[in-house]
């Protein structure tokens, strides 16, 4: 979940969300299958408010991370939400 709080119409304001895998690595040398991420999109009654970036890497081996920016730029005043 990220809170961007209060802000005002028309004020971009950009957050950082990790990606984490939560694969395992085992000690009989075996691993969880990696991840690969693909398109990010973001939907809800706000999605036009929100926008996502490119995440750094797109492929995850077990319990590796890594960051994508989410922007949100508010058109109206009220509460916003999207997933």
């Amino acid at each position: 979940i990220l809170d961007f709080g209060v802000s005002q119409v028309n004020n971009n304001i950009s957050k950082v969300l990790t990606v984490r895998s939560l694969g395992k690595t085992y000690a009989n040398a075996l691993d969880d299958p990696q991840i690969t991420l693909g398109e990010m999109e973001i939907i809800g009654q706000n999605a036009s408010e929100f926008s996502v970036g490119t995440p750094l890497k797109t492929i995850l081996k077990p319990n590796e991370n890594t960051t994508v920016n989410v922007n949100f730029n508010p058109q109206s005043v009220g509460l916003k939400s999207a997933i």
